[in-house]
Order: structure tokens, then C-alpha cells, then sequence
């Protein structure tokens, strides 16, 4: 099976997370599936269970593995650099779009911790 194509886009510019000689490798990813839940129930007095009222999607975390390889240790520190202003947490919403072959899907979020 082929290996999916991750993309970074925030503020209308799009960063590849696959390319090792641009930037960087895509080496791992989870919490792309689907995110949490909770349940809506209400209770009245002497109800015996519940009314179920439908759910509600919880945040979900998703954890991107990335590699950086550098030609040398300069290099390297320089690509380093970049990734940390492309996942500098902003106010604006950015977009993280999954490939894998004719798929494509695209989830919003904001950063919320870094582990450079």
C-alpha cells in the first residue's frame, strides 16, 4: 500500500510534509480517523435510563511524525527552522489535507503543542 501525502496549508500557503529534500518526511501519523464522541442524554425524575438526544464530536489530537535529513548540519538546522515558522501556533484556522491516491480529505484546526 502506498504512503499517504500530508499537507500543511495555513494562511493560503501549502507546505508538503513528504518531501525529504525540500523540507521534510512524513514517517508517521495518528488521530486521523474518526474523533471522539459523547452522547446528549437528559433524565427526568423518575425516568428509569435515559433519552438519548444524539452526540456531539469531541477536538480530536492528531500526532504527525516528521524526518528531517539534512546534507549537513547546517542544512539540517535550517529545515528545522522552517518547520517550526510553518507550525507556529496562530489565530487563523489551518488546513491539514490527507492523500492517498484519488482520495483527498481536508480537516481545519489549530496547533496546540510542538514537538521540535
Amino acid at each position: 500500500m502506498s504512503q499517504p501525502t500530508l499537507t500543511w496549508i495555513v494562511n493560503g500557503v501549502s507546505y508538503d510534509l513528504n518531501d525529504a529534500d525540500t523540507l521534510c518526511k512524513l514517517l508517521e501519523y495518528d488521530g486521523l480517523g474518526m474523533p471522539p464522541l459523547h452522547r446528549l442524554e437528559d433524565r427526568g425524575p423518575l425516568q428509569n435510563g435515559v433519552t438519548d438526544r444524539g452526540f456531539r464530536l469531541d477536538p480530536r489530537t492528531i500526532l504527525i511524525g516528521l524526518g528531517i535529513v539534512g546534507s549537513d548540519e547546517s542544512d539540517f538546522f535550517e529545515k528545522r527552522h522552517a518547520l517550526t515558522q510553518i507550525f507556529t501556533p496562530r489565530d487563523r484556522v489551518g488546513r491539514l489535507k490527507w492523500t492517498l491516491g484519488s482520495t483527498e480529505r481536508q480537516i481545519e484546526g489549530h496547533l496546540v503543542g510542538d514537538g521540535l
